[in-house]
C-alpha cells in the first residue's frame, strides 16, 4: 500500500514491536500493526497516544479502505489501545504459550499433577485450559502449604478464594461467579483424573450462578441506519463494495428481523428458504433438532424472500466459504464502524428482534421459540416492559418496510432454480 511507505515510524510504536518481538520470540510480532497505526496516526496528523476512538472512522474519509481490509485495521487500533491501557501482556488475546510458560514448561512437584497434566492433554484440552487449572491447584497448595495435591482440604480451598477475591479488590475488580467456579472446576478435575480416594473437597462447596448483564437491544433508527448504509454500498459501481453490501444487509436482517444469531446467520444458505403452499420459510440446514423434536422453521419476511430469490444465487453462503463465525463478526463490526456505527453490535439486533416481537404479540412464550431458548427466563431476560394483559396476534414478519435493494428487482435468474428446492410452487 503505497500511502504506507516513506513515513517514520514512531519511537512508541517500535518500542511496541520490539516488546511483542522480545515475548513472542517472533522477529515480525506486531510489525504489520505498528506499521497500521502508524499511517493512521501520519494521516490523521497526530500521535499515536492520542488517536480518538473513532479513528477508523476518520481515516477511512480520507483513505477509502477495502472492505476485506477493514477488520485488520480496527483489530489494530484495539491492541493499540489496550497497550496504552494495560502493557503488553493483556492487550491481545494470544495463548498462553506465547505470553507465558505452557502447560508443558510448568515444574509439577508431584506425580499426581503430571498424572493430570497428561489426561487433561490427551482428552484434547486447550493449553490454556490445562495451564489455568493447573496454576490454580499449584497456588492453592503453595497458600495451603501441601506438596500433595490430594491432601487439600474444602478449607485449603475456600482459603485461596477468600485470598484471590482479596488480591482483585486491591485491583480495583472484583472476583467474578465464572472465576469462581473455575477455581472449583480445577481441583475437581484434579481429584478425578487421579481417581483419588478420598472425597472431592469442592464437592460441598455451592456453585455460583453465572451473571452476565443482558445485551441492550438497538433501536428501530439505529437499524434501518444499519440497512440504509448496506442498500448504499449495495448501489456502488464499485463491485466489492456492491457484493460486501448484499452480505452486511442480509447478515443484518436475518438478525433484527428473524432473531438469528450471528453465528445462525453466518453458515445460512439460500437453499435452507422453502415454500410451504401458503408462505415460505427459513430452516438453516446445519441447525440440529433437539432430542424427540424437529427442527423449529423460521417464518421469513417478505423482504428477505425478495432479496434472496431474485438476487441470490441457488445453495450461495450469506457469506464467502472462507470466512469462519468469528471472521464475519469482525468485518460486520468493522463495516458497521466504517459508517459510523461501531457502537452497535451483532447481538443488540437480535435483542432488538426479541423487543419487538414481545411489543407486537405480548406472548413471552411465542417469543422464547422464536429466539430458540431453551428457558424461558433467557427470554424474559431481555424484556424491558412488562408483560401485557392484552395479546394481539401479528405475524413475526414484521418490519418490511425496512429499507431495500432500491430500484427492486421484480424477478432474477435464482427465481427458476430456488422453487423446485423450495419443496413446492412459488405463490402466482
Amino acid at each position: 500500500m503505497a500511502y504506507r511507505k516513506n513515513h517514520a515510524m514512531f519511537p512508541e510504536l517500535l518500542a511496541w514491536h520490539e516488546e511483542r518481538v522480545r515475548v513472542t520470540g517472533r522477529a515480525t510480532a506486531g510489525l504489520k500493526e505498528a506499521t497500521t497505526i502508524s499511517a493512521i496516526a501520519h494521516r490523521l496528523g497526530v500521535h499515536p497516544a492520542a488517536l480518538p476512538e473513532n479513528a477508523l472512522e476518520l481515516y477511512t474519509k480520507l483513505q477509502p479502505l477495502a472492505p476485506s481490509t477493514m477488520p485488520g485495521y480496527a483489530s489494530a487500533l484495539k491492541q493499540w489501545s489496550r497497550y496504552l491501557a494495560h502493557g503488553y501482556r493483556d492487550f491481545s488475546r494470544t495463548p498462553l504459550t506465547q505470553s507465558g510458560p505452557s502447560a508443558d514448561d510448568l515444574d509439577l512437584p508431584h506425580p499426581a499433577l503430571v498424572k493430570f497434566r497428561r489426561k487433561m492433554q490427551t482428552a484434547g484440552r486447550a493449553d490454556t485450559t490445562v495451564t489455568g487449572y493447573l496454576r490454580i491447584v499449584l497456588g492453592i497448595m503453595e497458600l495451603a502449604g501441601k506438596s500433595d495435591p490430594l491432601t487439600l482440604d474444602e478449607d485449603d480451598v475456600e482459603i485461596f478464594i477468600v485470598a484471590r477475591r482479596r488480591e482483585r479488590e486491591r485491583c480495583g475488580k472484583e472476583l467474578s461467579n465464572s472465576r469462581y467456579n473455575v477455581i472449583l472446576a480445577a481441583v475437581r478435575a484434579c481429584f478425578r483424573a487421579n481417581k483419588a480416594a478420598r472425597q472431592d473437597p469442592t464437592a460441598d462447596i455451592e456453585r455460583l450462578k453465572r451473571t452476565s448483564l443482558t445485551t441492550p437491544a438497538a433501536t428501530p433508527v439505529q437499524v434501518r441506519s444499519l440497512l440504509g448504509a448496506a442498500v448504499a454500498d449495495m448501489q456502488s459501481s464499485n463491485p466489492v463494495v456492491a457484493d460486501n453490501g448484499r452480505r452486511m444487509w442480509m447478515l443484518t436482517r436475518l438478525m433484527s428481523g428473524m432473531g438469528f444469531r450471528i453465528s445462525t446467520a453466518a453458515r445460512t444458505l439460500t437453499n435452507d428458504l422453502w415454500f410451504d403452499g401458503s408462505r415460505y420459510w427459513l430452516t438453516p440446514g446445519f441447525v440440529k433438532a433437539r432430542s424427540g423434536q424437529q427442527k423449529a422453521p423460521h417464518a421469513v419476511p417478505e423482504d428477505i424472500v425478495h432479496e434472496m430469490l431474485t438476487n441470490w444465487r441457488a445453495h450461495e453462503g450469506i457469506v464467502p466459504s472462507e470466512w469462519n463465525v468469528n471472521n464475519t463478526n469482525l468485518r460486520w463490526r468493522a463495516w458497521a464502524a466504517s459508517h459510523g456505527l461501531g457502537h452497535i453490535r451483532p447481538h443488540m439486533l437480535r435483542a432488538f428482534f426479541i423487543d419487538e416481537m414481545y411489543e407486537r404479540t405480548g406472548d413471552v412464550y411465542g417469543v422464547s421459540v422464536a429466539a430458540d431458548h431453551e428457558d424461558i427466563r433467557t427470554t424474559t431476560g431481555y424484556m424491558r416492559r412488562r408483560v401485557r394483559a392484552e395479546t394481539e396476534q401479528a405475524l413475526r414478519s414484521f418490519g418490511t418496510d425496512m429499507p431495500v435493494r432500491i430500484p427492486p428487482q421484480r424477478e432474477g435468474v435464482n427465481v427458476r432454480v430456488l422453487v423446485p428446492v423450495a419443496r413446492g410452487s412459488a405463490p402466482a
